[in-house]
């Protein structure tokens, strides 16, 4: 990870307005746990390309570990809008709702995650 993310953040100095090199960086962020890291990048992402489902589903990850649930909540609803057979958003919906307490809607999204999974 770590020589990849000095590349990536140098590509990022060059081209700080490319959501591909933003995408990048804060997904490899994530990945490395640097979750309050990878939140201003993926914002900057998904604002300047809103149709990246990948942007939206790493900030919600992102945002979910940060303890931003409803924005978290906000960013895996619109990779389901675009991709309505993303489990893995459905099941990450459902995480973030039981941690808000909102049980039934919980199990809503579990039940999709498990219908696009087995589709």
């Amino acid at each position: 990870f770590p020589d990849a993310e000095g590349d990536l953040a140098r590509a990022a100095k060059l081209a700080e307005h490319d959501p591909e090199v933003l995408v990048a960086l804060g997904t490899l962020r994530c990945r490395s746990g640097r979750w309050r890291d990878a939140v201003p990048l993926l914002e900057e992402a998904v604002r300047l390309a809103p149709a990246r489902v990948d942007a939206h589903y790493f900030l919600g990850e992102a945002l979910n570990h940060v303890d931003r649930l409803e924005d978290a909540l906000a960013a895996y609803e619109a990779v389901v809008r675009a991709a309505p057979g993303m489990w893995r958003a459905h099941q990450a919906m459902g995480m973030v709702l039981d941690r808000l307490a909102r049980r039934e809607e919980a199990s809503e999204a579990y039940r999709r995650a498990r219908e696009a999974r087995q589709a």
